[in-house]
């Protein structure tokens, strides 16, 4: 066993306005097995550095590199690194240098590298003050690479316990306020997590266990945030990315099936919350949201499917608040939603296979603008287009194969119900316009059609009964 301690203390004892004196550097490496490679250089840090390295495999390289521009970082020393190596073939890199640090301890950079496996590979740079970087490897051939710069407070964690994993962290701060906090935690094989946070106010979890899941986090908080992102992947080949920006986002993405696809994208100009929630159990679903403005929440529930698929598209002006619920369950399913302006609320809800829901809301003023559509079965289709200050309310229910219902509303105390209970082909057609129109339809049998056209200037009521075979009814006023 080769054991070498080294201590110096640098030429500045007392820095300006400071009664501590400067710690030195410190330098602690222990090496036993064979072929070990060991590096510290701490030449160049004038307040202070401590570095730990302690290698039981066999054929480790640690490489260390600690420096500061000499600013008093309270009573402790200006760098700590703690590296760690018991598997063989290993290679750990920490870079770190102390700028501008407050004359506190918590702005100490610290970074801590274990691995226990073989061939794992760990990289770790630090400029700025109080970055923890956190690294644990377990396994085979993990490898984990982490940036972080900046003034503010930076936290990484990467934990890796399995093979083939691989985690990219990057992290900058703006402000010696601002606060970046990253963990990605790994377990089974061939995962990938990427993260990327610059700004004010981000924290980032990425949890992966199975095979083959891939995570990209990318958060930009230049209007302050927080914006908070949370990936939860388990089973195989599933694939999440987020992207947010702004202020107050929040997105939560949990894929328990297989060969899943979630994309997240978050644009927040402050005042109120983006809201997204993905949740997938299922084979090769996909859901994508889009949320910009403010006071938008999503919420897509694809359980238990097969080739599920939902859009969600959310442009708030802050007015009020757009609100979707999105739940599938069976296979190849489709639902649209987009809404803009200031007050809507929507639903879809989707049982059995191949439905497809169309929703298209356009409010123009806080009253609102509501749709529900449910669908069970096979093959139904419903399209749903409301714009105006609302109110306007729109329900569809469809219990049979093939129906077809269209709603277009435009203009304020509009209400369309269509039931669709049982049958086959049955279509419907609602058009309504101006104040004051209500419009009932229901179909129970097959190959029924309604035609409902109310589009005059005084109020109007139409409903419409139909059962059997082959009804038509046409209502225009």
């Amino acid at each position: 066993m080769l054991k070498i301690l080294a201590l110096g203390v640098s030429a500045i004892a007392l820095l300006s306005g400071s009664a501590i004196a400067a710690p030195g550097n410190t330098s602690t490496v222990t090496q036993a097995s064979e072929g070990n490679a060991a590096s510290v250089d701490q030449d160049l840090s004038q307040w202070g550095s401590e570095s730990t390295v302690d290698q039981q495999g066999s054929s480790n390289t640690a490489t260390v590199l600690q420096r500061d521009d000499g600013s008093s970082v309270g009573s402790s020393a200006s760098n700590s690194s703690l590296v760690t190596q018991s598997g063989e073939s290993n290679s750990a890199t920490i870079s770190q240098r102390s700028l501008n640090a407050a004359d506190d301890d918590a702005a100490q950079n610290y970074s801590s590298v274990d691995q226990a496996g073989g061939g794992g590979v760990a990289e770790v740079t630090q400029v700025g003050q109080a970055a923890n970087s956190y690294v644990n490897q377990l396994g085979a051939d993990q490898t984990a690479f982490v940036e972080q710069r900046g003034p503010g407070y930076d936290y990484s964690s990467v934990d890796q316990d399995g093979s083939g994993q691989s985690a990219t962290v990057f992290q900058r701060g703006l402000d010696e306020a601002a606060v970046m906090s990253s963990t990605v935690s790994q377990t089974g094989e061939l995962h990938a997590a990427t993260v990327t946070q610059v700004g004010y106010d981000g924290t980032s979890a990425v949890t992966q266990s199975g095979l083959t899941n891939t995570a990209t986090v990318n958060q930009n908080s230049n209007a302050g945030g927080p914006l908070i992102s949370d990936v939860l992947q388990d089973n195989e080949g599933n694939i999440a990315d987020v992207i947010q920006s702004g202020a107050e986002a929040s997105s939560i993405v949990t894929q328990t099936g297989t060969f899943g696809v979630a994309s997240v994208s978050q644009n927040s100009a402050g005042g109120g919350l983006l809201d997204s929630v993905v949740s997938q159990n299922g084979d090769t679903d996909s859901a994508t949201v889009t949320q910009s403005g403010v006071n938008a929440s999503s919420d897509v529930q694809q359980d238990g499917g097969i080739s599920l698929v939902a859009l969600v598209t959310q442009n708030s002006n802050g007015g009020g608040n757009l609100g979707s619920l999105v739940t599938q369950t069976g296979e190849g399913s489709l639902a649209t939603v987009g809404q803009s302006g200031d007050e809507a609320q929507s639903t879809v809800n989707q049982e059995g296979s191949f439905q497809i829901a169309f929703v298209s809301q356009i409010s123009s003023g806080v009253d609102g603008l509501s749709s529900s559509i449910n669908q069970i079965d096979s093959d139904n289709v419903a399209t749903v287009t409301q714009s105006g200050d609302g109110p306007a309310s729109s329900i569809v229910d469809q219990a049979g194969s093939f129906m077809e219902v269209t709603v277009t509303q435009n203009g304020t105390e509009l209400s369309s119900e269509v039931y669709q209970a049982g049958g086959v082909g049955s279509v419907a057609s609602v058009s309504q316009s101006g104040d004051d129109k209500t419009s009932f339809v229901s179909q129970d049998g097959d190959g029924h059609l309604a035609t409902i056209l109310q589009q005059s200037g005084t109020a109007a009521i139409s409903e419409v009964y139909q059962s059997g075979v082959g009804n038509v009814a046409n209502v225009s006023q």
